[in-house]
């Protein structure tokens, strides 16, 4: 399994939080609709992640790559919601 192999540390999504506030300013109606929409799109790709391993041939590569969307994406919440 990608999880077993690919692994993202709190201490990694931390980093990433860092490196983003330290970026320049992102757009308000960006931001805005970023943070409205994060929680529900982070849920929906977990539950992506919770079956995408059955699908033949891409299971594995596609798991580790919503892994990486989903810290990104919680990362950029953290650095830049209230």
């Amino acid at each position: 399994m990608a999880k077993d192999i690919f692994t993202i540390t709190d201490a990694d999504v931390g980093n990433l939080t860092e490196v983003i506030k330290k970026q320049q300013q992102v757009p308000m109606a960006a931001q805005s609709t970023f943070c409205d929409i994060w929680p529900q799109a982070k849920t929906a790709l977990e539950l992506l992640n919770t079956f995408i391993v059955t699908i033949p041939g891409t299971g594995f590569f596609a798991k580790a790559a919503i892994g990486i969307v989903i810290a990104a994406g919680d990362a950029a919440s953290n650095a830049v919601c209230k």
